[in-house]
């Protein structure tokens, strides 16, 4: 029975043409895996080398934006020449550190993204140089008190601020497209490679019946493949839109989210900001801050995280987005909520923290302005606001934008 069994087996089988067919099939086989293999690469390089651009470039905004925040706290605390040094300080720091990044970020080879964009960098960073040296020659009057902090807002001033922040914040979105665009090109190139590897799977199985189990193992390796870039392009694209310490949603997100928003919907939003964050630095470590944060992140999630949408939009600061079926009058008692959740003792590390925090809501209507960023300066002239009432009063204050 075994014998006749082998016999019809092999019959019709040429051994001569079949081992000519499995060496061509095998030589295909390995052609194709090294194209999967060059393909993996490729987009493992771009996408490693375009997020590592786009984080220089969002941190290059961050420190813009911290120039534009110091200037304006300088206006507030005019006669504090102690704070106002602070301030002088930190702008520097800021400034050093955008070009820091700025480096980096030409350390890059972003040909294959998008050859405009170094072009686009350089005029950034031209525009950004600009605004500083401008304001660089006032700081050292402002410093020594022969100059008010008023004259950091002249109209030149002004205009060379918005031009630089307009023109990093334009280069990060072309830069995110790019990316996006990138990895879409790549993603169709591989899909052609695995299609070609599917026909010439197919060749084969047709051409070699017998080894069906071995084409059917090699398809399940690469669905496996295929399914980990998938989850790893997920996880990035999380963690790009993740706050780390907090495990809430960043301000990337929140951006993405009112621009959907801000033309066409009515919507109520809150800014919280911890006053003297930066004294559980200077007194007990980053490590402690940053546990402070995920505790006080933990509980205003767990307790409203089903009336409104929180975002950690700076390492001490909060913002929230409340659902649009509440009404006002509720909206406005969970904004107070929310101020004194953050405001309660919180135990880290063995030791009792509480922080006054100072807040504004805005019950935006549609279309009150073009941009969240525009939406977000309003926001932090409120908080800015609000934390000069705390320094006095020292105590937690939410106070609103508009009635």
């Amino acid at each position: 029975m075994e014998d006749k069994n082998t016999e019809l087996q092999l019959e019709g089988y040429n051994p001569k043409v079949y081992k000519q067919l499995s060496f061509v099939f095998v030589i295909l086989t390995i052609l194709n895996v090294a194209a999967i293999m060059l393909s993996f690469m490729k987009i493992g390089y771009g996408l490693y080398h375009a997020e590592s651009a786009l984080s220089h470039i969002a941190q290059i905004d961050s420190n813009i934006k911290q120039i534009n925040t110091d200037i304006l706290d300088m206006s507030f605390h005019s006669d504090e020449k102690g704070y106002i040094s602070e301030c002088i300080d930190s702008i520097k720091t800021s400034y050093e550190r955008i070009n820091i990044n700025s480096d980096k970020f030409r350390e890059i080879n972003l040909d294959n993204i998008d050859s405009s964009l170094s072009g686009d960098f350089d005029e950034a960073i031209f525009r950004i140089s600009n605004y500083y040296d401008n304001v660089s020659e006032q700081l050292e009057a402002v410093k020594n008190g022969s100059e008010s902090p008023s004259v950091l807002y002249s109209s030149n001033n002004m205009k060379q601020q918005l031009e630089a922040t307009t023109a990093i914040e334009n280069l990060f979105d072309k830069q995110d497209k790019a990316t996006y665009s990138f990895f879409v090109k790549t993603a169709q190139s591989f899909l052609l490679v695995v299609l070609f590897l599917i026909f010439t799977m197919g060749l084969g199985l047709f051409a070699i019946s017998r080894v069906k189990k071995k084409d059917m193992a090699v398809a399940l390796r690469l669905q496996e493949s295929k399914d980990k870039a998938t989850d790893i392009r997920r996880k990035a694209m999380d963690l790009a839109y993740m706050n780390i310490v907090s495990g809430l949603k960043n301000r990337y997100a929140l951006d993405e989210e009112l621009d959907k928003k801000i033309k066409n919907d009515d919507f109520s939003i809150a800014l919280y900001n911890f006053n003297k964050f930066n004294t559980l630095n200077e007194q007990y470590g980053r490590r402690f801050a940053d546990e402070f944060v995920a505790a006080v992140s933990k509980i205003v999630k767990d307790r409203f995280s089903n009336v409104a949408e929180i975002y950690s939009t700076e390492i001490d600061e909060f913002c929230v987005v409340f659902n649009k079926e509440l009404p006002k009058r509720r909206i406005d008692e969970c904004a107070l909520n929310i101020l004194y959740t953050l405001s309660q003792k919180v135990q880290v590390q063995n030791i009792q923290v509480k922080m006054n925090v100072a807040g504004c809501i805005y019950h935006y209507s549609a279309g009150e302005h073009s941009s969240s960023n525009s939406l977000f300066i309003a926001l932090d002239k409120g908080v800015n606001a609000a934390k000069q009432m705390c320094y006095t009063q020292n105590q937690s204050l939410l106070i609103p934008i508009n009635k």
